[in-house]
């Protein structure tokens, strides 16, 4: 599903009204483009079982290599190469035509735990704003702003 920007920014305001869009000024949600896509879970659980999960299996967590902002960007900038990948085999549908709206973002506290973590969040196609956790490639869970705090979005 194609969506705007100020969608995902707007829904972001509904869960944590404090963080400040940074699209005009100084913020901490930056979202760039006008347009994004919206996958639904079923493609984006099917494009952490064919592609992200054979990268993270082979990676371990080490505080001295990669932190848990490393795994964050990594899953963003293979969503990307996926959507490039769709394109390449000439699937010329609407959902390969836009970057999928899968975010950065760190918090202070995810699914009640108090941390500093980097993880990912993604906007899918029933607007809802879902959390993924990179580093194991196996938690998924919808971003609840009483269990999740997060201060930084980047898309």
């Amino acid at each position: 599903m194609k969506i705007s920007r100020n969608q995902i920014v707007q829904s972001i305001h509904k869960l944590w009204p404090d963080l400040v869009d940074g699209h005009q000024k100084p913020g901490n949600v930056f979202i760039p483009r006008s347009s994004y896509w919206a996958p639904s879970k079923d493609d984006f659980q099917k494009f952490i079982s064919q592609d992200w999960t054979m990268t993270v299996k082979h990676i371990s967590y080490d505080i001295k290599r990669w932190a848990c902002s490393n795994f964050s960007a990594a899953l963003a900038v293979q969503v990307d190469l996926h959507v490039m990948w769709l394109q390449s085999l000439n699937k010329f549908e609407e959902s390969s035509m836009l970057e999928w709206a899968v975010m950065e973002v760190w918090g202070t506290k995810f699914q009640g735990k108090k941390t500093s973590h980097a993880i990912n969040m993604i906007y899918m196609s029933d607007e809802t704003l879902w959390f993924f956790e990179p580093q194991t490639a196996n938690k998924l869970w919808l971003a609840d702003p009483e269990q999740d705090q997060i201060h930084f979005v980047k898309l």
